[in-house]
């Protein structure tokens, strides 16, 4: 009976153990690579964006393309500190914001820089975005929705960044 007991506490005592061992970063999917990308910035934090699309008012997040190791590329937000046009960053996909902008899609890869140092939130990862710091992928989502001219933007919807790897790979492989 001591002994069972004794067995019982060891084991419960290792699953709680393995319970708070911190989740791993990777995407789960072998295929796809973390964060071998470079995005060179084509519009910085306080930029407007196509005014024939987008009302005027400036962006509070950095557009750019982002490419992989072969050059292959697709646009993403990156969410960080003001960078310069033309500046190369690396890069780390943490989701994809796709809608419809005047009946095709359009898909944003959202990112953030492997540079600690260029930082501006704390984000990681999709559960960093959508849950620890919900308030920033809402005002993402706001900004596009309001700053679309009248009916151009429509169908918002957010992926998690094995969705935007996968986008990611997809949009390169066209």
């Amino acid at each position: 009976m001591v002994v069972k007991l004794i067995k019982s506490i060891v084991l419960t005592s290792i699953i709680f153990i393995l319970g708070c061992k911190n989740p791993s970063e990777s995407t789960g999917d072998p295929n796809l690579p973390e964060s071998d990308f470079t995005a060179k910035i084509s519009s910085k934090a306080g930029d407007f964006l196509d005014p024939e699309i987008f009302d005027p008012l400036p962006t509070f997040f950095n557009v750019a393309d982002m490419s992989n190791k072969k050059g292959e590329s697709c646009e993403t937000i990156i969410l960080s500190k003001q960078l310069n046009k033309g500046q190369l960053v690396k890069v780390k996909p943490v989701g994809l914001l796709r809608f419809k902008m005047k009946d095709s899609p359009k898909n944003y890869i959202i990112s953030v820089p492997v540079d600690s140092t260029l930082s501006s939130q704390d984000i990681s990862s999709y559960h960093d975005f959508s849950q620890k710091n919900y308030h920033t992928k809402f005002l993402l989502e706001d900004w596009f929705r309001s700053n679309c001219k009248v009916g151009t933007c429509s169908n918002f919807s957010w992926h998690s960044e094995i969705q935007a790897l996968k986008q990611l790979r997809k949009s390169v492989d066209e």
